[in-house]
């Protein structure tokens, strides 16, 4: 509930209700204008590359899972008004913290899932967008199936890792980048491979979410016609033409550059206390957590070289934000230990609260 009104608050700081409907109504840029395209669900699905170029901005560069999100949304509540559904995309995109939670419960303890929660509540990037951009559907899909995962990995269960496999298939029907969270189940599985008796557990978690994943493909070309591989290949090219005409128009720094820009800004909008107490736990490393750590650390250097986007990815990179955040979350934990106090954790929340306002107030943040 905090989640859901904080950031609809914060989007309301300058333009009222309009801070949360203003990109829904912009029809030509957004998902929402691609409602009804196809006539059906599974029209849409079946013609969506051969209607690429009918589409909208964002939905030329993505594959049809945020349309098919926000068309069952529009379902659901009857309307297809742009505050409508952008209140449905908040109440959606709260439902992250769920799976978060118990993600870290079982990684770590209940303490430092409860501090990650809060943290994760106020992150600027999660606060700004959970309001004013579809992308924030795509961290309750993210938080699953990493929970998902991990469960698979940690239980021995077959199910689990199907269900992480269809996930994941899933994730990769809403957004290509979310492909490159896999790094983190390829370190993770090389991690636990190390130990002769997570082995086996390891070798046939990974056979069964491969074997789901592409029998999820596989179904739903079988009923839709949707190949997946050409709208890639479509996307990719409409990407690639994008970036020349932003050259043309507003002329940008190299995309080599920006491999160094995109973590600024990721730590930016992660918040500077979090940014920094995630920095401070890898440099004073917890014994116990420390391999945890280091993967989620080589698995945000693997996604920094994938994320193609030159900027932006204070919004269509929020996937990183997880890596950042648990980290950050077990050290203030350990300082309040220290201390015997929460006072630490209050003041990274106001802080981090002050920052939202600050961002909202003083920049653009209506994407």
């Amino acid at each position: 509930i905090f989640c859901f009104v904080f950031a609809g608050s914060i989007a309301m700081l300058r333009d009222g209700t309009e801070g949360i409907a203003g990109a829904y109504n912009r029809g030509p840029y957004e998902y929402v204008d691609d409602i009804g395209k196809g006539v059906t669900i599974t029209g849409l699905l079946r013609d969506y590359n051969t209607m690429h170029p009918m589409l909208s901005m964002h939905a030329k560069v993505h594959p049809p899972g945020p349309i098919v999100m926000l068309w069952i949304m529009s379902l659901v509540l009857f309307s297809r008004d742009a505050l409508v559904l952008s209140l449905g995309t908040m109440a959606v995109g709260s439902l992250a913290l769920f799976p978060l939670f118990a993600w870290v419960r079982e990684m770590i303890n209940q303490r430092v899932a409860l501090t990650c929660c809060a943290i994760y509540a106020l992150l600027p990037s999660i606060v700004i967008f959970t309001a004013t951009s579809a992308d924030i559907m795509f961290l309750p899909l993210l938080m699953f199936t990493l929970l998902f995962f991990w469960r698979a990995l940690h239980r021995g269960s077959i199910a689990y890792a199907i269900a992480a496999g269809v996930m994941y298939a899933i994730m990769s029907l809403t957004s290509f980048s979310l492909l490159t969270a896999g790094a983190f189940f390829a370190f993770a599985g090389l991690w636990r491979m190390k130990d002769p008796a997570m082995r086996k557990v390891v070798i046939k978690s990974a056979i069964a979410m491969l074997a789901a994943f592409l029998i999820f493909h596989g179904i739903v070309r079988l009923a839709t016609g949707f190949d997946v591989i050409e709208c890639f290949r479509l996307s990719h090219a409409q990407f690639q033409e994008d970036q020349i005409n932003v050259d043309k128009t507003q002329p940008r720094y190299a995309s080599w550059a920006f491999k160094f820009f995109n973590p600024l800004c990721w730590f930016f909008y992660a918040g500077i206390p979090v940014s920094i107490l995630f920095l401070w736990r890898l440099l004073k490393p917890d014994a116990e957590a420390k391999p945890l750590f280091i993967i989620f650390a080589l698995t945000l250097l693997v996604i920094t070289p994938l994320y193609l986007a030159r900027g932006e990815g204070e919004r269509s990179a929020m996937y990183v934000l997880p890596f950042i955040a648990i980290p950050a979350a077990h050290m203030i934990d350990q300082v309040c230990k220290s201390a015997r106090s929460l006072q630490p954790l209050a003041m990274t929340l106001l802080f981090l609260a002050a920052q939202c306002w600050l961002i909202e107030s003083y920049l653009y943040t209506y994407w």
